[in-house]
């Protein structure tokens, strides 16, 4: 098998946001008010948010653009991820939980779920 940078890091991003899921699930999180509440939660979004941000700096701007939620998540990963790592208090979790949101969505999943195909 060819290995293919960008198609490894789609499945991992998957992977993550899967993890997101259920870590949402796990602490039975269902909105921003119970994300702001529960500190562990949000250290280990914030940490799956790092993975996820770190992986689509790998992938190819050509493939970013075909993938317009992942396009339009990146500022906002970024950022979280920037924050998250050099300046931990002053993490706005309402952004946070905002990308989470786009992160965990169905359309997400079918957009990796549709590159993976497609790179395949």
């Amino acid at each position: 098998m060819v290995y293919n940078k960008n198609l490894q890091c789609i499945e991992k991003i998957l992977k993550w946001t899967n993890k997101i899921r259920d870590v949402l699930h796990e602490f039975d999180i269902n909105s921003f008010r119970d994300f702001e509440r529960d500190e562990t939660c949000q250290l280990a979004i914030s940490q799956l948010i790092t993975n996820v941000h770190e992986l689509t700096k790998k992938i190819n701007k050509d493939i970013i653009d075909k993938m317009p939620i992942l396009a339009k998540s990146r500022v906002g990963l970024k950022n979280a991820r920037n924050i998250s790592s050099h300046d931990y208090d002053s993490l706005d979790y309402k952004i946070v939980y905002d990308i989470v949101k786009d992160l965990i969505s169905t359309k997400f999943k079918n957009e990796l779920e549709e590159m993976i195909d497609e790179l395949k």
